[in-house]
């Protein structure tokens, strides 16, 4: 059994692969679509994972982009192909997701998928077709005010009926609850009706792996990584988890973090590391935009406290005139729309990431953010990674390919424990 997973981004990548290596799966990342060939892809690993930009781009370009990458995919034989997007259904109401898979249902014709963005371990249910975030509807959770994707209804079938024109239909709860038998005549039912995509509930992992086995025949599914997690335990059940102890013995018991993420997980995490003790470096969002922030200065900061033993962070300011609002009008007064101020902030903190990998100052590196770890790994050239275990649900750590350190850990905003820097720094 070979499974390709389509990512929507970096950490969303790390996320579905993460799943599949703690169910003793052997798991490849390529950062690159370009790189899904049959020469590139080797036999040796179970799961091939491919990050794209799906998430950050628009729906036509979305669209192009899953449509050319499993175009890739198709010759090199792959059993299973994962649709992967985020947990918390990131989209606006134009797309992408609806693009993305009216691009797979065209290339690959399939008859019925399920659409299923549960991850319970991480607080991401589905029920009746809304999808909540612990104890909160979608539409009322901070996701609401995300700044690239803000999710303001919490209908998963309303919200994708919005990005495409194929009919959507809903498994409910107390069907799943019956078993894969009553899952497979719902499914049936649904088909007959001429609905092709199909949303699950979810409220516990247990239901999503029943939904996985009652559409074990189909192809193509798409999902969050409850979807992969789900996939790992149907194929790979006789298996153990890898151990990496090994290749980890080697490294120093320190890190670097780079923040880009504003979420509520990430700032709790870097007030537990400031705790601990990191040096904390910041650089102000207005210094970046006027380009009056050094790469190298920075990046010698950094490996001036990394030489002298200490876990660094890297974040951008937040307090006083960086917050959202001052820098969104001094972006707009440099004609920048909030995108590309992203993108320059992000490249900002990739060029030091790539000063200190280059010259081979570190042994850990953790990125917090799936637009931050998309630039980072641009910078530093990372271009396929073999994917370790998970230090907390979603987040594991990788190496990359064809060089020894450092351990990279690339991780989604909302994922990870309160301790999840100084956890990475010690294992």
């Amino acid at each position: 059994m070979r499974i390709l997973i389509i990512a929507d981004d970096n950490t969303g990548a790390t996320d579905a692969a993460g799943m599949l290596t703690s169910t003793g799966a052997k798991a490849l990342l390529l950062l690159d679509p370009a790189l899904l060939d049959r020469h590139t892809v080797s036999t040796e690993f179970d799961v091939v994972v491919v990050s794209t930009r799906i998430r950050s781009v628009s729906p036509v370009e979305a669209y192009r982009l899953t449509r050319d990458t499993i175009e890739r995919a198709v010759p090199l034989g792959f059993d299973i192909i994962q649709l992967k997007y985020c947990s918390t259904f990131d989209s606006t109401p134009e797309g992408n997701i609806g693009q993305s898979l009216d691009a797979a249902q065209e290339v690959l014709e399939f008859p019925v998928t399920i659409v299923c963005p549960a991850l319970p371990v991480n607080g991401r249910t589905t029920y009746m077709g809304y999808h909540f975030v612990h104890r909160q509807l979608l539409s009322e959770s901070p996701l609401a005010q995300h700044p690239l994707n803000p999710m303001t209804d919490a209908s998963l079938v309303r919200w994708l009926s919005s990005q495409t024109k194929r009919k959507i239909g809903l498994i409910d709860l107390m069907t799943i609850h019956r078993g894969i038998h009553a899952i497979r005549e719902a499914r049936r039912h649904l088909e007959a009706g001429g609905f092709v995509y199909h949303v699950t509930d979810a409220v516990e992992q247990e239901d999503i792996d029943q939904t996985v086995q009652a559409y074990a025949d189909v192809s193509f599914l798409s999902g969050g990584s409850g979807v992969s997690q789900a996939l790992g335990n149907l194929y790979f059940s006789d298996r153990t988890a890898l151990d990496y102890s090994r290749r980890i013995a080697g490294l120093k018991k320190q890190i670097v973090v780079i923040i880009g993420s504003r979420s509520p997980a990430t700032h709790r995490q870097e007030k537990a590391a400031d705790a601990a003790g990191f040096t904390h470096i910041k650089v102000h969002p207005l210094a970046i935009l006027a380009g009056e922030a050094d790469e190298k200065e920075t990046a010698k900061r950094i490996a001036d406290a990394y030489s002298d033993g200490a876990s660094v962070m890297l974040s951008i300011e937040r307090e006083g005139d960086a917050e959202v609002g001052h820098v969104k009008q001094e972006a707009a007064r440099r004609g920048l729309s909030s995108v590309d101020a992203g993108t320059v902030l992000g490249t900002f903190l990739g060029k030091v990431s790539a000063l200190l990998v280059e010259k081979n100052v570190i042994d850990r590196l953790l990125v917090a953010g799936g637009e931050t770890s998309g630039s980072v790994c641009f910078e530093c050239g990372f271009q396929a990674l073999e994917v370790g275990l998970p230090l907390d649900p979603g987040v594991p750590y990788c190496f990359p390919i064809g060089r020894e350190k450092p351990l990279l850990i690339l991780k989604s905003g909302n994922f990870g424990a309160d301790d999840l820097f100084i956890k990475a720094a010690g294992i």
